[in-house]
Formats: C-alpha cells, sequence, structure tokens
C-alpha cells in the first residue's frame, strides 16, 4: 500500500511539475513577446533574460545549475535529488509509525486515551497482555501509578487498567502521529 501511495504521489509531482514549468514559460513568454511587440523596443537585457526564464524550467533535467547577474544561482538537480530522498525518507518514516505496533498495543493505547474504562479479566490471555503492557511501559509509552505495577493488577480477577498504568505525552504524541500519518494517506 506504502508502494502505490509512493507511485501515485510521484505521479501527481510529475504532472505538477509539468504544470508549473508550463505555466512559468508561458508567463515570461508572453512577457517576452509584449516586451518586443511594444514599439520601440528591441530585444535588450530584459527581453534576453524573459526569454532564458521561459526555457530555464526545461533546462533543469540538462543542467545542474545556473548563475544569474547579482548573485543569483539555481541548483537543479541537487534540489531534485533533495525532494526525491525527503519524499523517500517520509514514506519510510510513514511505514514505521504505523507498524510500529502490534493491533493488540495499538488497542491498548486506544483505551488509554479513551475515557472509558479499561476493563480487564485475568483468563488464558493474561501472559500475553503482561508481555504487551510490558513493552509499552518499555518504550515510554505508558506508566504506572505511583506504587503499583503489572504483578500486583493481575493478582486480581478483574478491574481497571487505568487504576494502575497511565498514557504519557510521548503515547500521546504516538496516537496524534499516527492518526495524522493515516489521515494524510487517505488524502
Amino acid at each position: 500500500m506504502a508502494t502505490e501511495l509512493t507511485r501515485a504521489n510521484a505521479t501527481a509531482n510529475t504532472e505538477l511539475h509539468l504544470v508549473l514549468k508550463s505555466l512559468i514559460s508561458a508567463f515570461a513568454i508572453a512577457a517576452l513577446l509584449a516586451h518586443i511587440l511594444l514599439p520601440g523596443l528591441a530585444i535588450d537585457a530584459i527581453g534576453f533574460g524573459l526569454l532564458i526564464l521561459a526555457v530555464l524550467p526545461w533546462l533543469s533535467e540538462l543542467i545542474a545549475s545556473a548563475e544569474f547577474p547579482g548573485g543569483w544561482k539555481v541548483q537543479f538537480r541537487k534540489v531534485m535529488a533533495r525532494q526525491d530522498l525527503q519524499q523517500r525518507e517520509l514514506a519510510t518514516l510513514k511505514f514505521l509509525v504505523s507498524h510500529f505496533l502490534t493491533d493488540a498495543e495499538l488497542n491498548h493505547l486506544r483505551r488509554f486515551e479513551s475515557s472509558a474504562p479499561f476493563n480487564f479479566i485475568r483468563d488464558g490471555t493474561t501472559d500475553a497482555f503482561k508481555f504487551e503492557l510490558r513493552r509499552l511501559r518499555s518504550m515510554g509509552l505508558i506508566r504506572s501509578r505511583t506504587g503499583r505495577n503489572i504483578s500486583s493488577m493481575l493478582k486480581q480477577d478483574k478491574g481497571d487498567v487505568k487504576n494502575d498504568y497511565e498514557l504519557t505525552q510521548a503515547g500521546k504524541d504516538y496516537l496524534k502521529l499516527l492518526h495524522e500519518t493515516q489521515e494524510n494517506d487517505l488524502d
């Protein structure tokens, strides 16, 4: 799914890039024509500059940089390569954020975030539940309340996990980041 989204984003970026290049060229050519067609004006430095501006977006794939009078310098390939790298890194981070926790651990975090009680019943899944809570705690996403721990909590047959544990700021931040990542994937 992440690969499909990356391809779709790349296609959309390519189309947008083409439209922007076309608009810049069209504007520069229109300005050049207006400059030439006005009586008494010949191609001078301004006209030549507008011509360069019209051609420049199309040269970005052929040249690495362009330097203009006054010290202006544009580096095309480096900027494009950096954008590609950032896009790949962003896709990697989105993948890692969305696969950081197991479904059960994510469900536990969401239950901590909820205003409803986080009830448990001691049964055959208690060992797995204990492991998941310890993992969330070791990652700093939840913390035990003062004087509480998993073993004492699970000595009870049932109860509310929120009496013994709470969501940390890191846990809240992770859920927010995950929500934003999933929201952006839908766009």
